[in-house]
């Protein structure tokens, strides 16, 4: 406009700033210029859950800026029920503590141990939600620009750790609870089995197994040496401009290829990503500042990561755990049905008893 230079239709509009006052990119319609640097992006891009501007204003803005809890109604369950799990389970940890002290018999005692585990499980989901709120109240309006710091942020690894714990932990406690009780009502254990040596090492190894595989499973996607599958990007320095958003391996593969030259397509492991990224700059630039994009960072929340692509390196793995829970849960419903059968019947025979003496 401004130096009277004359460009193709063909450039005017192509998300390429071709004048020296951005004239032929200003009043188009198809794109989406961010704020803080010309750089264009197509107009769909815009709000679509990836970040494509190095001043992240295509997915912080008025339009779709969010926060780490999005609506009202996620922030009042968060408070409360956190705040309800954490202040019911210290009360039944305590009560069901003082109840284990009491038992007289191998049944009660299972029954009030395994009780006591849900509550604590209960009461980390608990301590999980009362963390959310907390964070969801000091980001506040600002999380959106803090997104990529906090979804890369160990702390976020933490409370995805924690919050698995209490869920797993829970789940096999009950499923483990429930067989017991299927197996009481069957009179395959007697109610009156004293507590022995044997009998309190059974029901430790079973604690112990619960909270073992809890654990395991919770941490694993965190192990170093599984970070081919676990790791679903890296996030830069935003002083690189190379580098956009979390970039995966695809992603990755694609801008060493035109540094590099042609490649061999292949999938490339995290290790060699790193090294090849670090030698495309000069030592006077100093270390490449990069962290991972762990499993827990996949949502604010840093939830399990339950729904995967058939493109996700972990699937196998979420699946398996998908898999497993979906045994529990079979599990449960089924010992409940069985124990409500076997009540039902129990009481018709009584009634009959009943019946016959009057």
């Amino acid at each position: 406009a401004d130096s009277r230079q004359c460009l193709p239709y063909s450039k005017v509009c192509d998300l390429v700033s071709d004048c020296d006052d951005s004239s032929d990119e200003m009043n188009c319609t198809n794109h989406f210029k961010c704020e803080t640097e010309t750089l264009y992006i197509p107009k769909v891009q815009k709000c679509n859950g990836r970040f494509d501007c190095l001043d992240l204003t295509d997915e912080c803005n008025d339009q779709c800026s969010k926060e780490l809890l999005g609506h009202i109604s996620q922030k009042m369950v968060a408070l409360i029920f956190g705040c309800t799990a954490t202040v019911f389970n210290v009360r039944a940890l305590i009560k069901n503590f003082c109840s284990i002290i009491k038992s007289k018999n191998i049944r009660s005692l299972t029954n009030k141990a395994f009780l006591f585990l849900i509550c604590v499980s209960d009461l980390l989901v608990g301590c999980y939600l009362l963390c959310l709120a907390s964070l969801d109240f000091l980001y506040n309006k600002k999380y959106c620009n803090k997104q990529k710091r906090w979804l890369t942020d160990e702390r976020c690894s933490y409370l995805g750790i924690l919050n698995t714990i209490g869920s797993l932990m829970s789940l096999f406690a009950m499923t483990i609870l429930s067989l017991v009780r299927v197996k009481t009502v069957m009179k395959t254990l007697l109610a009156s089995q004293p507590i022995d040596r044997k009998g309190l090492l059974f029901l430790m190894a079973k604690i112990f197994a619960v909270v073992t595989v809890s654990i395991a499973i919770a941490i694993t996607p965190l192990a170093t040496h599984l970070e081919d599958f676990f790791v679903n990007g890296l996030y830069y320095d935003p002083n690189v401009k190379l580098f956009i958003g979390f970039p995966n391996k695809e992603e990755h593969f694609g801008i060493l290829s035109q540094y590099y030259g042609r490649m061999q397509k292949r999938p490339l492991k995290w290790q060699l990503i790193n090294k090849m990224t670090e030698e495309m700059f000069s030592q006077d630039y100093g270390v490449l500042q990069k962290k991972k994009l762990e499993f827990y960072g996949n949502d604010g929340t840093c939830m399990f990561k339950y729904f995967v692509t058939s493109s996700d390196p972990q699937r196998k793995f979420v699946w398996s755990i998908l898999l497993l829970n979906g045994i529990c849960f079979f599990i449960i419903a089924t010992s409940y049905i069985i124990i409500s059968s076997a009540s039902k019947r129990s009481a018709e025979k009584m009634g009959e008893r009943f019946r016959k003496r009057h």
